[in-house]
């Protein structure tokens, strides 16, 4: 699901730990995505940039997406606007990839019943495992 800037600056985004993150030696992250097709199992490497990995590093599951704009519209010296923006548009694509899942932020959570991660109490399945809670 791609959202809007709107109430997406007000959600925390999660790294997909079913990944395989590393960083290389320039100091850039990389993550493998492995998925399985009719062909068999498949894997997509991506590097990310400087820029790129510095607001992967900042995603830590802590953070809403409006204080990552505000770190980065003072680290990197960008207007606000811009900062948000961009982000925005970053999230989206990391979305689209699977690398990183969107959770409210402050909201209650339960535990999944499959894989035991903590979810939002209103998720009707799981972000990390898929399986319908009940």
């Amino acid at each position: 699901m791609v959202l809007m800037s709107g109430n997406i600056l007000d959600r925390i985004a999660v790294r997909n730990p079913d990944l395989e993150w590393s960083v290389e030696p320039t100091g850039e992250i990389s993550v493998t995505v492995r998925r399985k097709s009719l062909l068999g199992p498949r894997a997509k490497k991506y590097v990310f940039d400087d820029v790129g990995s510095y607001v992967l590093r900042l995603l830590d599951g802590r953070r809403t997406l409006r204080e990552v704009v505000q770190i980065l519209a003072f680290e990197k010296n960008m207007d606000i606007k811009q900062a948000e923006l961009s982000l925005v548009s970053y999230i989206n694509q990391l979305q689209s990839r699977g690398v990183v899942k969107l959770l409210p932020a402050g909201g209650s959570v339960k535990t999944c019943r499959d894989c035991g991660r903590e979810i939002p109490s209103e998720a009707v399945y799981c972000p990390y495992c898929g399986v319908k809670q009940s």
